[in-house]
């Protein structure tokens, strides 16, 4: 490389293709997903640096759907 090669115009970098449309719920590769067994299916979701009373005044509707929280307290040191 020459130092005048700096200069020179250079060719636009080739794209990847674009991923096609991605399948719809329930049209898996694997088939059609079995229903759930057990009445006891358990979420947890943990929210970091957000107080329950604060959580709670916000009244979220979305992550309300997975059911109802409760106050729990974690011990850092």
């Amino acid at each position: 490389m020459g130092l005048l090669d700096l200069f020179k115009k250079k060719e636009a970098p080739k794209s990847a293709p674009r991923p096609g449309p991605r399948p719809g719920p329930g049209a898996s590769a694997l088939g059609p997903r079995p229903d759930p067994r057990a009445e006891n299916n358990f979420v947890l979701a943990i929210i970091n640096s957000c107080q329950y009373d604060t959580f709670m005044t916000a009244e979220p509707k979305t992550i309300l759907k997975l059911g109802k929280p409760k106050k729990r307290y974690s011990y850092a040191s």
